[in-house]
């Protein structure tokens, strides 16, 4: 498995949200789509887009926990299956790159607050020292709990330890906003974060980051398109004033976004989460994200701050 470091990647394009390993079980038990992620596959679909590099982490849920009891009465019980969150995805993750020579992908672990976490930041320094892992990912909204959770401490404490970042699912509910996580980022300023989803375009949030110019946060727009055709439908959330932007042009967005943050703002695509079913009864693929980096003047600013999220300045 080979060693990432600033040096490597400088002048490379990042992908920098993107899931692989594991499934998604409630899709899984919904029938939805997606599900899965093949990792080989991944690795082919990033390299033949012209992308250098990815991130990547598992889906959302894990077979620790039985899941037909989170989403149906909200409460997290072991399966039996394995011995604590994100064992067997974790491990799959790093060692199926290993094995699999997959040198475009750069690995972060996935987390759980609701359960062993002490087992699960032992496990973590172990994949570090035997692969090397390059961050933290965290479901706030899958795991029914916030950053600011006493719960979630020790994996702060873990991510500033390894000198690695936290990147961290937002959304507009009581477990995943992004305020929490600017809340987080102002308490431990040694500590790098990534608010996911560009932090919903909550103009308040990006407000803050810019006047406080909180160095240490950062926002990723994965998935653009996606988040564009959201938006389009114009979600109203009680007290929530959004980024105004022109949504039917997605690179426009882009722009928006980058002229608002151009030391923050990092591309990544949330493949397999990019892919829906669009107006004209198409499916919206990776290519499609991809075409819409190419197209961004400063899509080289985002790797570069891409690189700064992953190792610091």
């Amino acid at each position: 498995m080979i060693s990432f470091c600033r040096e490597k990647l400088n002048g490379k394009i990042i992908d920098i949200h993107t899931h692989s390993v594991g499934m998604d079980l409630h899709h899984l038990m919904e029938g939805k789509y997606p599900i899965s992620q093949n990792i080989y596959d991944l690795s082919k679909i990033v390299q033949d887009n012209g992308i250098d590099y990815a991130v990547t982490f598992p889906q959302c849920t894990t077979l620790y926990y039985d899941t037909s009891l989170i989403w149906g009465k909200n409460v997290f019980a072991p399966s039996g299956f394995c011995q604590f969150p994100y064992q067997y995805e974790n491990f799959a993750l790093v060692s199926q790159i290993s094995k699999l020579h997959l040198d475009n992908l750069i690995p972060f672990v996935s987390i759980s607050s609701q359960a062993k976490v002490s087992e699960q930041i032992s496990y973590a320094h172990n994949l570090f020292d035997e692969f090397r892992i390059y961050g933290l990912k965290f479901h706030a909204t899958t795991e029914r709990s916030s950053v600011l959770d006493s719960s979630f401490k020790p994996f702060v404490d873990l991510a500033i330890e390894l000198n690695i970042p936290i990147l961290v699912h937002t959304a507009h509910d009581h477990y995943a906003h992004p305020m929490f996580v600017i809340e987080l980022a102002k308490k431990h300023p040694e500590l790098r974060i990534c608010l996911a989803h560009a932090a919903r375009f909550d103009m308040d949030v990006l407000r803050i980051i810019k006047k406080e110019k909180l160095k240490n946060v950062f926002i990723d727009c994965a998935p653009l398109l996606r988040l564009c055709s959201i938006m389009q439908k114009q979600p109203d959330v009680q007290g929530v004033l959004f980024m105004k932007a022109k949504y039917n042009d997605c690179l426009a967005v882009l722009q928006s976004l980058y002229n608002l943050l151009p030391d923050n703002t990092l591309w990544g695509s949330d493949i397999p989460w990019n892919r829906y079913l669009d107006d004209d009864n198409k499916i919206v693929d990776y290519s499609d994200d991809v075409e819409i980096l190419k197209e961004f003047e400063y899509n080289m600013a985002l790797s570069n701050n891409s690189i700064n999220f992953l190792f610091g300045y």
